[in-house]
């Protein structure tokens, strides 16, 4: 508070010793004039002055509006009131005298009186800090459209305008309006007070000043406008004020702004300076005009030895690359060029510099070398060690951000650097479709992640992939969690194996058990089948021939459970062929609409508008769609309201089709999901177990796989995916 009050007082004092001066000066020269040329020239005389004035109104006018965009809106509101005020100053001129044009003073004086109250009123508004922002043409325009309404309303009522001036001098009610003027200048200075030391929207210093000359002059009017001294002190002190707003007015117009760049400067110099980096911009005609105190200390040289000078002359002087003509006419960033100077003395050193050109300059980077060769060379070893690890390797910082990757991580994603490095691993997972139990990849729980988990990814391209999946935290010597890394290992192929494995084991197990199944059930089978029509067909006691139809009946349930197991033990070849799934669908549409009526099921289809072919043997395809729709139906039989819905779809993204059949029945636990597609694993009374095996052993055949959707309350949704022929 007490370094404000110091300036205040100092800038008081600055203020009213250049006011002194100026009225001083003022009056010296209203006792010349008012002794040798008011008497004789007292019309030329006004006219000149007020002509001073009119000519300080415009400049002020013409001064804002060239810098109108860049001038602050307690500018634009004074820009618009000096128009205003310079109207009316040369209407009071053009009816003040019967020589200029017809002599109209007690209109000339109304009109006087209306700049002066449009100057109060203006300044009012700005000491209130009142935001009024116009476009600068709508601004002239408004500024017409009052200044022309004032003007001829006066006009027209000028038979009604009060006297304001007679032969003796003003009339009372002059001095009353006078009056009311001064105090609107006094309410105006008493609103500065707070303001005065400010220079950012309008130097107040110079407000204030004009303002003190402005009640003087108006003071001088009222006490004795008949005697030549006075009347021409106030137009002299009135033309004063003009040059005290024209000088306040170009102060925060012009001189504010070019102060404040120059600031801007400075202070981007003293970052520049304090950067470690050598920096140096060139213009656009390649000429350097700016170096910053690491690059002079490393060419040891001082500005004033190399401002101006062209880049091939630096070129020869340190030996800097001429590359930046080539980079102007290709790239606009060039980084990491290793090169040698050599500075004053003729010493040199290796730097590595980096190149950008900008829209009109050149900007170069430079640091030596062995400031942060060993850094460089960390960096490398560290990548090179990343890079030889044989596992996909994610360093991330505190924020979960991607900042380190091996190539092998790369591989795996199908991806690019540029496209992981700097990424969210969360927003990666979402692009990647991670699937895994539960959010284990967010690195701001406190719980280490120890145990290994398989997580599944598609990648950009389409691949579905397998991985085991950890994650660890990295603590420095504080034991301050500063990011994560994570560890994974693509199992893809060798789940594939080890599914096949199981496959074959399982095949082979089921090889020798329908081996023997068939030679210890199918005789047997076939010959109480045949003993059981023969007593059919012999026997006339009608209840033995109701036992046997029932014997016949369970024999049949037992050859297709053994015809169903040999399917699935030696399953025949498929024939493929490029067929579409859409005509598939179609043609077994009339047999389950008509086993879904029998049903009282209502079943609907929405095939898909893109058809793609696929590459599948269509007998199998329609065994599998078959057996679903077949399940669904048992699924949703004793519902009410049961809804079966097949769709097909086509996946842009993994270029596949798929059938989509939903059932509105119960819901599967998560153990039956688990099960399904093992051999003998069924939920029904009277299932085998083995139908759905053979569909998931088909659809594996054909390169494609079934996913199970299920949720209580919504229903079950099996959907097959084929891969498509191109």
């Amino acid at each position: 508070m007490l370094t404000i009050n110091k300036q205040e007082t100092k800038m008081m004092q600055v203020m009213f010793k250049e006011l002194i001066l100026f009225l001083i000066g003022t009056f010296f020269v209203a006792k010349i004039l008012a002794t040798f040329l008011w008497p004789q020239y007292t019309v030329f005389c006004h006219i000149s002055l007020e002509l001073i004035c009119v000519f300080i109104s415009f400049a002020i006018f013409l001064l804002v509006w060239y810098t109108y965009e860049n001038s602050f809106v307690v500018n634009h509101l004074m820009c618009f009131c000096f128009f205003i005020l310079g109207v009316f100053d040369i209407l009071h001129l053009i009816f003040y005298s019967e020589k200029i044009m017809f002599a109209q003073i007690n209109l000339s004086v109304w009109y006087w009186m209306a700049g002066r109250f449009t100057l109060a009123l203006i300044l009012l508004a700005i000491t209130t800090e009142l935001q009024i922002k116009l476009n600068k043409h709508v601004g002239l325009f408004l500024s017409l459209l009052v200044v022309s309404f004032v003007a001829i309303w006066f006009y027209k009522c000028r038979e009604f305008l009060p006297i304001l001036f007679v032969a003796e001098g003003y009339t009372k009610s002059k001095i009353v309006i006078d009056c009311l003027l001064i105090s609107l200048f006094l309410f105006v200075l008493y609103n500065l007070r707070s303001k005065f030391i400010r220079q950012d929207v309008l130097a107040y210093q110079y407000l204030m000043s004009a303002l003190l000359v402005a009640i003087i002059a108006e003071v001088c009017f009222i006490i004795k406008p008949s005697a030549s001294f006075y009347n021409i002190g106030g137009h002299l002190l009135k033309a004063t004020y003009y040059f005290f707003f024209l000088k306040g007015i170009f102060v925060s117009a012009v001189q504010y702004p070019y102060k404040k760049i120059a600031q801007t400067s400075e202070s981007i110099i003293q970052v520049f300076d304090e950067i470690p980096l050598g920096i140096v911009i060139y213009d656009q005609y390649l000429r350097l005009f700016f170096a910053n105190k690491k690059a002079l200390n490393i060419l040891t040289y001082q500005l004033q030895d190399i401002y101006g000078l062209h880049h091939d002359i630096i070129v020869q002087k340190f030996g800097f690359m001429n590359i930046l003509e080539q980079k102007a006419k290709k790239e606009k960033v060039l980084k990491d060029v290793y090169t040698e100077l050599k500075n004053k003395s003729g010493a040199k050193c290796k730097i590595r510099a980096d190149y950008y050109k900008l829209s009109n300059s050149y900007l170069v980077l430079f640091e030596e070398v062995p400031d942060n060769q060993e850094l460089e060379t960390l960096k490398i070893q560290t990548r090179a060690v990343l890079n030889s690890i044989n596992k996909v390797v994610i360093l991330l910082d505190i924020k979960n951000r991607i900042i380190v990757c091996n190539k092998n991580c790369l591989e795996v994603l199908d991806m690019e650097e540029h496209e992981v490095i700097g990424k969210d691993v969360n927003e990666l997972a979402i692009l990647l479709s991670f699937k895994a139990d539960g959010d284990i990849i967010k690195c701001k729980r406190n719980k280490r992640i120890q145990e290994l988990h398989e997580v599944s990814i598609t990648t950009l391209k389409g691949k579905k992939k397998d991985l085991f999946f950890h994650i660890d935290y990295i603590n420095n010597l504080t034991e301050e969690k500063i990011g994560a890394i994570i560890l994974a290992t693509d199992i893809t192929l060798f789940k594939k194996e080890s599914l096949k494995m199981q496959q074959k084991e399982k095949l082979i197990a089921l090889g020798q058990m329908a081996a023997g199944i068939v030679h210890e059930i199918k005789n047997p089978l076939t010959a109480i089948k045949g003993f059981s029509q023969l007593i059919k067909y012999k026997d006339q006691d009608e209840k033995m021939r109701e036992y046997a139809a029932m014997i016949d009946r369970e024999t049949e349930i037992i050859n297709n459970f053994i015809s169903d197991f040999l399917t699935f033990a030696r399953p025949s070849p498929p024939d493929l062929k490029q067929i579409s799934l859409n005509k598939i669908v179609k043609s077994m549409k009339l047999i389950i609409d008509t086993n879904t009526f029998i049903r009282d099921i209502k079943v609907s289809f929405d095939l898909s508008p893109v058809d793609k072919l696929i590459v599948a043997d269509a007998n199998q395809l329609r065994q599998v769609i078959l057996n679903i729709v077949k399940n669904a139906m048992e699924a949703v039989v004793d519902n009410e309201g049961s809804e079966i819905k097949i769709s097909t779809k086509y996946h842009r993204r993994t270029k596949e089709m798929s059938v989509t059949i939903y059932n509105n029945g119960k819901a599967m636990t998560a153990e039956e999901k688990l099960m399904v597609g093992t051999p003998f694993f069924t939920t029904k009374a009277k299932g085998t177990g083995l139908g759905l095996s053979i569909c998931f052993q088909i659809i594996k055949e054909h390169n494609g796989r079934i996913e199970i959707e299920s949720e209580e309350g919504v229903g079950t949704s099996f959907i097959v995916y084929l891969p498509c022929a191109t």
